[in-house]
């Protein structure tokens, strides 16, 4: 197990490799950019407008948040292995409650339920669902004085899920209950599964999150 942290142009060398890409030009024709458009974005990340990071995202199959944080320079270092688990072990998503960009209220409270499946051959055995966001203590003016909020603009009630043993074949239904923020805007939550070692199962996935749209009026 090692510790990574990436900067954007070794995560998209890294994924058009493992996509089967044969050049960095076969990967920009798939975006729609030129070749030099591509490369500068390697290396100057503050030329990249939202709707080219969700293109590029698409492109190299990731969640657009994953591509968000490293432009941002947001990524945390997480334990992951070498190589997965094991080449057996597999998730899918089935359903789920919330879908992307519902909208709640301002300090709304609201149940999320993923509906996910073990597709691999071995069982999943003391595995948890990790909150992968980093939050901040803040203090926002409001009438009255300063109040105090998370920079997360989701707040689960807990960020260490237990994930009920899951044999081969079964699915298994995960629900965290998450407070929105007193502040409007667009939020997510991303969260990772890992094993009884604290370990990313599946490091190369996006893993599973809750994107809503918070509003000041309902």
């Amino acid at each position: 197990m090692n510790r990574k942290n990436i900067n954007l142009g070794d995560y998209i060398k890294k994924r058009y490799l493992q996509l089967g890409f044969e050049s960095l030009d076969q990967l920009a024709n798939r975006i729609g950019v030129s070749r030099t458009t591509l490369h500068n974005w390697t290396k100057n990340t503050t030329d990249i407008k939202v709707h080219n990071l969700i293109r590029l995202a698409r492109a190299i199959q990731v969640h657009p948040v994953e591509v968000l944080r490293l432009v941002t320079r947001e990524v945390i270092s997480y334990p992951v292995f070498d190589h997965p688990v094991t080449r057996f072990d597999d998730s899918g998503f089935i359903d789920e409650t919330v879908p992307d960009n519902t909208v709640v209220g301002s300090g709304a409270v609201f149940e999320k339920i993923w509906i996910i499946q073990n597709i691999g051959s071995i069982p999943w055995v003391g595995r948890r669902l990790i909150c992968q966001d980093d939050c901040e203590q803040l203090y926002v003016l409001r009438e009255g004085g300063y109040v105090p909020f998370r920079s997360c603009m989701l707040i689960p009630n807990t960020s260490n899920l237990y994930i009920p043993d899951t044999r081969p074949g079964e699915t298994v239904e995960l629900s965290v209950r998450f407070t929105a923020s007193v502040m409007p805007g667009r939020a997510i939550s991303i969260w990772q599964m890992v094993n009884d070692r604290g370990e990313i199962c599946f490091p190369k996935k996006p893993g599973i999150w809750c994107q809503v749209v918070i509003t000041g009026f309902m």
